[in-house]
């Protein structure tokens, strides 16, 4: 990514977050903590898609109304469907490759 896309990028997670931790749990932060939570929120997810972040925000609310979700629990919950998803392929790429036939030994 560019920098301005990886800023953008960063943005879109970042509004998933602020909607989950000031909207759902209305927090009441200075400037510079909110800015630090925010940050390592972005630091945790950004290699995922807002999308997915988006997502994974929503289902822990479903799953856990009573308890405030950290990066943790959402990166968990993201590998664990990244990995249901991709599991056969995985397992092929490291699946022991079949020995070729071997060419029998003339008399």
């Amino acid at each position: 990514m560019s920098p301005q896309e990886c800023e953008d990028h960063r943005a879109e997670i970042c509004l998933e977050v602020e909607i989950v931790l000031k909207g759902y749990w209305q927090d009441k932060r200075s400037f510079e903590m909110d800015a630090a939570v925010k940050a390592w929120w972005m630091d945790e997810l950004e290699d995922w898609t807002p999308d997915q972040v988006r997502w994974a925000m929503r289902k822990w609310c479903r799953d856990n109304p009573d308890r405030r979700p950290n990066p943790g629990h959402i990166l968990a919950m993201l590998r664990k469907s990244w990995g249901r998803k991709h599991a056969e392929q995985t397992r092929a790429a490291i699946a022991p490759q079949p020995e070729p036939p071997k060419q029998r030994i003339s008399p």
